[in-house]
């Protein structure tokens, strides 16, 4: 009964190694064109609220907009958008954060 249990526990270990070893870890393969990105101010709703660091005066709100393609033939869903942003000075505006936003789906 014994050898059996050790068995169990080896075997138990050794899958749980190989399964460490034989999966990749998850990393997004698809790569998401983006082209004609613009910007235009944000709306009064979505505007309204926003204030810089200093709290003194409110804050210039603006969307950036865009095409999407997807080069494959599946659905991409909860697409990461990573990049920089830079004010008239070329300072960048996010310091320390390239996420962006997200595509909710992109067929």
């Amino acid at each position: 009964m014994r050898l059996r249990s050790l068995t169990v526990v080896f075997i138990s270990c050794l899958i749980t190694f190989l399964s460490w070893v034989s999966i990749p870890p998850a990393v997004a393969l698809t790569q998401i064109r983006l082209f004609d990105v613009s910007y235009k101010d944000c709306p009064p709703e979505l505007a309204q609220g926003a204030v810089t660091s200093s709290g003194s005066a409110a804050a210039n709100c603006f969307l950036v907009i865009g095409k999407a393609e997807n080069g494959t033939y599946k659905t991409v869903y909860d697409a990461d958008i990573f990049g920089r942003i830079y004010d008239a000075n070329n300072d960048s505006v996010m310091q320390n954060r390239t996420r962006l936003g997200s595509i909710a789906e992109v067929p």
